[in-house]
């Protein structure tokens, strides 16, 4: 029902805050400037309460959830029905599909949808009232708000956007029609095939330490350990953190990573420089690691971003005023990697938290092998251009004038007197520069610009100068490494330690850069993609629409470059933004290439913050986890990694240093260095990006180095890995993933027919990301069970570009559009016996798809990005669709049990003692985050749609609604 048809109001439609996109607004259609929709909206400054109340007609009685889209930002709102309690909406913490109505502006103006729960309506007319208060947020009397529609639904459903619902029928949609994505709460059915918790174990910790095994990592009791994981912050109620973990156990999250800790634990100093703890955000932490670690999912600890210092922990007032001002105090960033006292502070928070103990694990952190990984620095390096170009150019000239000091005291321990220090050097204007001298306390340092690749930028016979200040400044970045990993490891912690993820620098202190690294046990990097001109927000604005596939080694997988011979390797953030439209092929290349050809240790998407899948380009924001193209292919690449589907190769590029070499000065791995060479000879050790598509990439930086290696570098293209189960046609733009078991194809592969071992695939999709992955973990020309991911491009609905596809005129809004993916797939080995639509949660569906016998044809007709096929007899207790189950075996979807079996849901008869629609233990599940009413999973019919037992709600002026809601046909338009 629409919010301006409401009979009664005291909301004064205010002209300002009613001047938005109405396009936005339902039941218009986002980017149709024609097709608007309207809302009852409230603005004041009085303070006053204010309501709105709205008739409407229940057709059956029963439990119900009420939808309402209504503005979202700090704003207080509650619903009552028939002037019964109110029922707060939780705006703060549950709305979903946040639009920004005033795109680009920003300000208060938001909508979005938001749940009551379940509410009990007997058949007849009721008033649902929504009332608007002051939010404590706001310290004058602002008030203010809006009631865009609101729907009454007595199954599992998910809005979409601005537009209605409408009823299940009309006619079916063409193969290439874009289709509606609209999640709602995921249910946890445990008929889903993609519940990837069952590679977990669980509760985390179970199998003792995480610990470096070499290159490789381990936990305590030698099993291997490969992490699959999401940068994740916890929701604010403890039953939203909770269901948070079992959706992330769901997707095959094995690690989360905790960005930042400090942040979210208040730390507060006392004038005695005594830390505390927020009381309430640290139970909320204590809390969010016991959900997880129950859920078997670990936990990485990057700790600061930065360290904030306050006049209460002594730093030096005049310095003090130096740092860049932060809420709540200065900035330590940049300069806490040289300045001694800094370091302390960093100390002083996190032995705290170490030694905290859980109220409901029971445990001291640093005792709780849950805790995998603690970073020592988010994003921080003495490298970093901020602050070392700074400091060259003379600003923060105390903190300079203690790092030029401390580097004329390390000058001093290294040469004898000036006559040594110039000998290596040279004189002045020919190496040195005037006035440098081992008494001056105050020598020009180099900024971070300054340190090229052939050298020190416009002075190239300054080599030895830079070389030394990078080796002042490695040996005093490492230093602070190792005395902090000291200090960690005496709390007890027996976890992997990272020092940053951030390589900075010029490329002249590229090997030096990851020698300060390597003080730890795991190198770990970061890396983005995509995106555009807003950065963190998707605006109306230029755009990153490159892709990878033309270009191995290229945008994220660069990265590879950093992997150290004998270290583990994180990627502790990474992501291809949108509206990127081939983001879809970030996961899968990230997975197959870097974890599995490249043998990297742990991956953390950034960035996930709820408990469910999320519609639209959420919030427009740039690092977003939860979307189809992201934690969608989660449970086929988790999988993938967890099993080792994708074998490691050995070195094919193992770049070699010594220590002294890391200090020459320029880079030494892309300039010529005596006898450094593959050979043994003079030359250097460029690595060209293809090479990535061929094999793992390494470095050492040792004084005990061994000689460079590489293997047979083949870049004529297409590359084959060496392990022989990839090939990348840099040319054409396409991966074939051709492994035993996962395979698939990623890229512009559309208009050819791909030979796998498994599987023949006949892509007609000009771009598409298609997965294969054998669920029962044979060989998939074996696999009775075969989860087909298959995605392509994504858009909001209305969203617009250029003519050029370089930027975005208009963002749209809810729902997200998903390409369908269109192909035949005609599988080797026995025959094919089922082939079936699955839905968003990972359910199989009643529909069956278009199968010639092994020849199986998925495009827009199901309206869906996974499928199931299946090969021979299915599993005992799993009848076919519609079929009846044997003795003692549990019926499918609609049909009846046999002698002491149960019925599926929608079962007609129910076995002997047993619940028709009950689990198959006899229990009946709640639905998730509704600890009072009973979930039956609605059997899904043969259109997508579904059958319930209770009709839904008719309102006025709707017609009733028969079957599930869904987003108006309109919005499956073709693109």
């Amino acid at each position: 029902m629409e919010g301006e048809s409401c009979a009664w109001t005291e909301f004064n439609q205010h002209g300002w805050y009613s001047s938005v996109q109405r396009d936005l607004l339902s039941p218009g259609t986002p980017g149709d400037l024609v097709d608007t929709g309207d809302w009852t909206a409230h603005y004041a400054n009085d303070s006053v309460p204010v309501e709105v109340r709205c008739d409407f007609e229940v057709g059956e009685g029963g439990a119900y959830t009420l939808w309402a889209r209504v503005g979202v930002y700090r704003l207080t709102m509650w619903a009552s029905f028939d002037e019964g309690d109110r029922i707060d909406l939780d705006l703060d913490n549950r709305a979903r599909e946040q639009v920004n109505l005033v795109e680009p502006t920003l300000d208060i103006r938001f909508v979005g949808w938001v749940d009551t729960g379940p509410v009990d309506l007997e058949p007849g007319q009721h008033t649902v009232a929504f009332g608007l208060e002051p939010h404590p947020s706001w310290n004058g009397a602002e008030i203010y708000g809006a009631l865009d529609a609101f729907c009454l639904t007595s199954e599992v459903w998910a809005p979409s956007g601005a537009l209605q619902p409408e009823a299940e029928g009309g006619a079916e949609p063409e193969p290439d029609a874009w289709f509606a994505y609209a999640p709602g709460d995921d249910p946890f059915d445990p008929a889903s095939i993609t519940d990837m918790s069952r590679l977990l174990a669980a509760p985390a910790g179970s199998r003792g330490w995480l610990e470096r095994d070499g290159a490789d990592l381990r936990w305590e009791d030698g099993t291997p350990a490969k992490l699959w994981g999401v940068n994740a912050r916890p929701m604010s109620t403890p039953d939203l953190r909770e269901q948070q973990a079992r959706f992330y156990a769901k997707y095959g999250i094995s690690i989360v990573r905790h960005h930042p800790v400090i942040d979210s634990i208040g730390p507060t100093v006392a004038a005695d420089g005594t830390v505390s703890f927020d009381p309430d955000r640290l139970d909320a932490f204590d809390h969010w690691f016991a959900a997880l670690e129950e859920q078997g999912i670990h936990m990485d600890w990057s700790v600061f971003y930065p360290a904030i210092v306050t006049a209460e922990d002594g730093y030096d007032p005049a310095l003090f005023a130096e740092l860049a001002e932060e809420d709540g105090g200065r900035s330590t960033s940049g300069v806490v990697s040289f300045m001694r006292e800094l370091q302390d502070v960093e100390w002083s928070r996190l032995e705290p938290l170490l030694d905290h103990v859980n109220p409901y694990t029971g445990l001291r952190y640093a005792d709780d092998p849950t805790l995998a990984v603690v970073e020592i620095h988010n994003e921080d390096s003495i490298f970093w251009h901020w602050p070392l170009n700074d400091l060259a150019t003379g600003e923060m000239p105390l903190h300079l004038a203690a790092l030029q000091a401390m580097w004329a005291e390390w000058l001093r321990g290294r040469y004898a007197d000036d006559a040594a220090l110039l000998a290596a050097w040279g004189p002045a204007g020919a190496g040195s520069r005037a006035g440098d001298s081992l008494d001056n306390d105050s020598m020009p340092i180099y900024g971070a610009w300054e340190m090229a690749a052939e050298g020190p930028w416009g002075r190239p016979n300054e080599r030895a100068r830079m070389g030394d200040f990078i080796r002042f400044l490695a040996e005093t970045q490492r230093d602070y490494y190792e005395r902090r990993i000291d200090e960690i490891r005496t709390t007890g912690f027996g976890g992997v330690i990272v020092t940053t993820a951030w390589r900075a620098g010029g490329p002249a202190a590229q090997a030096a850069n990851s020698w300060t690294d390597m003080a730890a046990d795991a190198i770990d990097r970061h890396a983005y993609t995509g995106g555009g001109g807003g950065v963190w927000r998707i605006t109306a604005s230029s755009a990153d629409t490159t892709s990878h596939l033309g270009a191995p080694g290229s945008g994220l997988l660069s990265i590879g470059f950093s992997q150290v011979e004998d270290r583990p390797f994180f990627v502790s953030e990474w992501t291809q933004s949108p509206p990127n439209p081939w983001k879809a092929e970030a996961a899968p290349l990230l997975a197959l290439y870097g974890m599995g050809l490249h043998g990297w240790d742990a991956s953390f998407h950034f960035g996930a913050s709820k408990a469910y899948m999320r519609g639209g380009w959420p919030d427009l924001y740039s690092y977003v986890s939860e979307t189809p193209h992201f934690m969608g292919q989660f449970p086929a690449l988790a999988f993938s990694v967890a099993r080792g589907h994708y074998a490691e190769s050995e070195p094919i590029a193992a770049r070699r240093v010594p220590v002294d070499a890391a200090f020459a000065g320029y880079d030494v791995l892309t300039q010529p260095l005596a006898e450094g060479a593959w050979d043994g000879e003079a030359g250097d050790l460029a690595v060209p990006p293809e090479v990535f598509a061929l094999g793992r990439i390494t470095l050492d930086v040792a004084d005990d180095a061994a000689a460079p290696e590489r293997g047979d570098w083949n870049l004529a293209g297409p590359f084959t890995s060496s392990t022989g189960e990839l090939v990348w046609d840099a040319d054409a733009r396409f991966v074939l993933a051709a492994g035993p078991k996962t395979q698939g194809v990623i890229g512009f592969a559309g208009g050819r027919v791909h030979e796998l071992p498994g599987v023949s695939v006949d892509l007609r999709t000009d771009f598409a990301v298609l997965l294969l992955t054998p669920l029962d973990d044979l060989p998939l020309d074996q696999s009775q069970q075969i989860l087909v991911t298959a995605l392509a491009r994504d858009t909001q609905t209305g969203a617009s570009w250029n003519l050029d596809e370089t930027a975005l005129t208009d963002v749209g809004g809810p729902p997200l559009l998903l390409e369908p993916v269109q192909a035949t797939l005609t599988f080797v080995g026995d025959p094919v016996t089922s082939a079936r639509v699955v839905d968003i949660y990972g359910v199989p569906t009643r529909r069956e798809i278009e199968r010639d016998g092994n020849q199986v044809v998925i495009d827009g007709r199901y309206e869906a990005f996974m499928y199931e096929v299946r090969r021979g007899e299915l599993p005992a207790g799993d009848a076919g669709p519609g079929g009846d189950a044997g003795p003692g075996g549990d019926a499918g979807p609609g049909g009846d049990a046999g002698p002491g079996g149960d019925a599926g849901p929608g079962g007609d008869d129910a076995g002997a003692g047993m619940d028709a629609g009950s689990r198959p233990d006899g229990s009946v599940d709640a639905a998730a985050g509704d600890d009072s009413g009973a979930y039956f999973p609605p059997v899904r019919d043969d259109d997508g749609g579904c059958k319930c037992d209770v009709s839904m709600a008719v309102l006025v002026p709707w017609l009733p609604l028969l079957g599930r809601l869904r987003p108006r046909r309109k919005a499956r338009r073709r693109i």
